[in-house]
């Protein structure tokens, strides 16, 4: 694993962990995203963003309160559920994974294969299942 990639795994585990509930926030310039949203609801969960600047790899992020948890069965993952009260979806997400699904959009956007942004729907990530 690359140094950036080893950084980017640690630091996305306390930024999944410190964004839920954050308000709004513009991501920056040039800087790919990540949206996890309930496809039953077309609720956005979560956003969390990377950026290549001068000084490394900066990540960000903004979710709505109660779509996250930590995940207890070991470290370096998060889960994330609709927030609906009727609602089950959920999904695994391993840092590792998050890390290299932020990279794979950057290198499709620079290839001009994609937007920088990648919707994600819950009911095809559930990492826990593959």
């Amino acid at each position: 694993m690359s140094e950036t990639k080893a950084e980017a795994c640690l630091i996305l585990g306390d930024l999944v962990q410190d964004c839920a509930g954050l308000p709004e926030a513009c991501r920056p310039a040039g800087s790919v995203a990540l949206d996890v949203e309930c496809d039953l609801h077309g609720v956005r969960l979560i956003r969390l963003w990377m950026s290549r600047q001068a000084q490394g790899v900066t990540f960000g992020g903004q979710g709505r309160h109660g779509a996250w948890a930590a995940d207890s069965s070991g470290r370096g993952a998060v889960v994330v559920m609709c927030t609906r009260r009727s609602c089950r979806a959920t999904a695994r997400l391993t840092n590792d994974w998050l890390v290299a699904r932020l990279m794979q959009v950057r290198s499709d956007f620079e290839a001009g294969k994609g937007l920088p942004i990648a919707w994600l729907p819950l009911s095809k990530l559930d990492m826990s299942r593959r």
